[in-house]
């Protein structure tokens, strides 16, 4: 459907009760087939990232002319290779504490005090686990690549935190 104010109230007002994926808006009855798929892979990644929220429910209706790059990729690709690779690329960090601080610091935007604060510990122990993470993947955790790839990993977790957690601050992350 065209994007007017009544179909963004209504796909919102669906949104409340159901799991929304949505296709981008459109006018042309030509774009229907490939409107109805773009709306399957919106569904599939708000079920991604239903699965990963603690309240389902305070997830947005799923764009697809909205989401970010990140996302449209891993929507793209094959859901078995995908979960052997971020299986490979987390298999460094075995230990469970270390992925949460991982998962906590990514989704609170590298923030170390906020990092702190959502997992109750001293700054410095996060500084201690981020060393053992980035010893874990031989790589600086500031390092663009290891954060690509981190987040890529984690990328549906990071969606339900941050679904389920306050909203992201704003400024800089230098601590």
């Amino acid at each position: 459907m065209p994007e007017s104010e009544a179909s963004t109230r209504w796909i919102d007002t669906l949104a409340r009760t159901l799991l929304v994926g949505a296709s981008a808006p459109f006018a042309e009855l030509t774009r229907v087939a490939d409107s109805a798929r773009e709306a399957e892979t919106a569904l599939g990644i708000a079920r991604r990232w239903a699965a990963s929220a603690e309240a389902p429910s305070l997830l947005a209706p799923t764009r697809m002319d909205r989401i970010d790059l990140a996302t449209w990729v891993l929507a793209h690709v094959d859901a078995r290779q995908l979960e052997q690779r971020t299986a490979m690329a987390l298999d460094p960090i075995r230990s469970p504490q270390l992925r949460e601080t991982l998962a906590v610091y990514l989704a609170a935007e590298q923030s170390i005090a906020r990092t702190a604060e959502q997992l109750f510990v001293h700054p410095n122990t996060v500084r201690y686990r981020l060393g053992r993470i980035e010893a874990a993947i031989g790589a600086p955790i500031a390092s663009a690549f290891a954060v690509a790839n981190l987040t890529l990993a984690l990328h549906a977790d990071l969606i339900g935190r941050l679904a389920s957690g306050p909203e992201p601050a704003t400024g800089s992350r230098a601590e």
